[in-house]
């Protein structure tokens, strides 16, 4: 069953990543290195603000089955609902930034929404997820795969390419996927009224949502808001190549990170030797591929982009990356330890202890070690928020055993 679901998630991730692959090696090899850095700088500060304003959906759908055991059709209707108020705003905002004459105000506005319509169609793809539905998201992650396709037969034909001309397409593309997805069936607010009762009845999940996006704000969204603004285009160009390899190094595990999450549900009550399982799978793994990335890291960044990001700077920026994300993997499967045993409230308070360290953190690490500060901001915010909220937990049963 095991390998069986991994091989079903491996394949749809392999289309995806192949996609993402695709389309960041046609604009980073169309557009030159202060319009990429532009354009990252649009990336930066609308992530900083997605991550203040959003609830984590794709975590709220997948605590609300493990709680309510709600039916596939019910639960996706749950996120039917998320997808209309996204595309609603979304369109809204296409239809206000005539009035702006600030670039940089609507390239981050309108990119703030490019991140929530991707959230929108990732809840879509957790939710077939967590119920088997793989044909499903086949057809999605190839469907997407026109994305790369029509944005190479636009520059082929002399279409101007820019920062803000790249975050428009974007939204664009992903808005009517949404659309579509939400429309496919009846909307009926009836089926989802259990999801929304258990929600508004459970505010802590949806506190502890926010708490986390709020979290990744002050690590990973913040330091590259600052560095935007203080590094030079071709530093910040370097540090977001490095940060793209980590995430195609996240996707390609995420098949196995995924289907552990989805199988955890029937280890409610013997996690250890679910555990088990994970640690001798997914530890030796990302020891393996993370290594190999590390020693390829020249290669693998001309492959990505262009050979002329390929330097010493990229290079320290991945091994410290890397380093701290094999950490991360090693501790994922304790999120759902918190998830079952409803540690929620003290998860909540370690986030939000976590959120001043790394805000202040971030200022003092960036101003004096610029890329390389942002990096290490943002791998310890990883894996400090998890690992210090079960040492709170161990020594407060400690305590209590006295």
């Amino acid at each position: 069953m095991l390998f069986k679901s991994l091989g079903k998630n491996g394949v749809v991730f392999g289309i995806a990543l192949l996609t993402a692959l695709i389309y960041f090696k046609i604009i980073s090899n169309y557009m030159s290195v202060d319009e990429l850095a532009t354009y990252f700088s649009f990336k930066a500060v609308a992530l900083l603000f997605y991550y203040l304003l959003c609830i984590r959906f794709s975590e709220v759908v997948f605590t609300v089955k493990s709680a309510l055991d709600l039916s596939y059709d019910n639960v996706r209707m749950f996120v039917s609902a998320y997808g209309f108020v996204v595309v609603f705003f979304s369109v809204l905002s296409f239809l206000t930034v005539g009035f702006l004459e600030n670039e940089f105000v609507v390239g981050s506005l309108l990119a703030f929404f490019v991140y929530y319509v991707d959230d929108v169609i990732e809840c879509y793809v957790a939710t077939s997820r967590l119920f088997h539905q793989y044909t499903f998201i086949f057809l999605l992650r190839v469907f997407i795969i026109i994305k790369p396709a029509l944005l190479y037969i636009a520059l082929q034909s002399e279409v101007e390419l820019s920062p803000l001309n790249i975050i428009e397409y974007e939204l664009i593309f992903s808005t009517v996927i949404v659309l579509f997805l939400c429309l496919k069936k009846r909307f009926v607010f009836l089926q989802i009224k259990n999801a929304i009762d258990y929600v508004f009845d459970n505010r802590r999940v949806v506190f502890s949502s926010w708490a986390q996006s709020w979290s990744k704000a002050s690590y990973e969204a913040l330091p590259q808001a600052l560095m935007a603004q203080s590094v030079t285009s071709m530093a910040f160009v370097e540090y977001n190549i490095a940060r793209k390899m980590l995430s195609f190094f996240g996707s390609s595990m995420a098949p196995v990170t995924q289907v552990f999450q989805a199988l955890s549900v029937n280890y409610k009550h013997n996690f250890v030797a679910f555990y088990r399982k994970y640690l001798m799978f997914v530890g030796v793994l990302s020891l393996t591929i993370s290594f190999l990335v590390i020693y390829f890291s020249n290669e693998i960044v001309s492959i990505l982009s262009k050979s002329d990001y390929a330097t010493g700077s990229t290079f320290l920026l991945v091994k410290v990356f890397f380093a701290f994300y094999c950490v991360y993997l090693f501790i994922y499967p304790i999120r759902q330890l918190i998830v079952f045993r409803d540690y929620f409230k003290i998860f909540n308070y370690v986030l939000v202890c976590s959120l001043i360290l790394f805000v202040f953190g971030s200022f003092v690490l960036v101003d004096n070690f610029g890329v390389v500060g942002g990096s290490i901001i943002q791998g310890v915010g990883l894996t400090f928020p998890v690992m210090m909220t079960i040492i709170v937990v161990f020594f407060k049963k400690r305590r209590r055993s006295k």
